[in-house]
């Protein structure tokens, strides 16, 4: 396809069939679920959207659940002892994908 049929901007990138891949880095808390605001909205709908925390010091699960089409909570929990989850505030790379 024509490369100007591709469009970019800091944290998404939107391909000649409509769909877009955006992508980021926060950092969650330990008091609950944040809202993250999507660089862009998506036009019709988020598909999805996943993270994984990237602290290598420790075994951290991210958890990433759509609100809309503008954003999404996201959570992690730190592994502890005895498969014991305790939420963390680490940083988490996300990426979603929609159209």
């Amino acid at each position: 396809p024509d490369m100007a049929s591709f469009a970019a901007g800091p944290g998404w990138m939107k391909f000649p069939s409509g769909k877009i891949i955006q992508y980021g880095y926060h950092t969650s808390s330990a008091s609950g679920a944040i809202i993250v605001n999507f660089p862009i909205p998506f036009p019709t709908q988020c598909f999805g959207v996943t993270g994984a925390g990237t602290d290598s010091s420790a075994a951290n699960i991210a958890g990433c659940q759509v609100i809309d089409k503008a954003g999404f909570n996201l959570s992690a929990w730190l592994v502890a002892a005895n498969s014991v989850f305790n939420r963390t505030a680490t940083n988490i790379s996300w990426i979603a994908v929609g159209i």
